[in-house]
């Protein structure tokens, strides 16, 4: 039950990096969209 007190927090670090990807998704993304507008 106290799961809380450990160091580190793993679960906080995977989420962290899960943000991160999903924002450089989103700029790859972006940047793809940007490439198949242009004329």
């Amino acid at each position: 039950m106290n799961a809380h007190h450990l160091p580190g927090h793993p679960g906080l670090k995977l989420l962290r990096r899960g943000e991160s990807m999903t924002l450089g998704f989103n700029l790859q993304y972006k940047n793809v969209q940007q490439a198949l507008s242009v004329p």
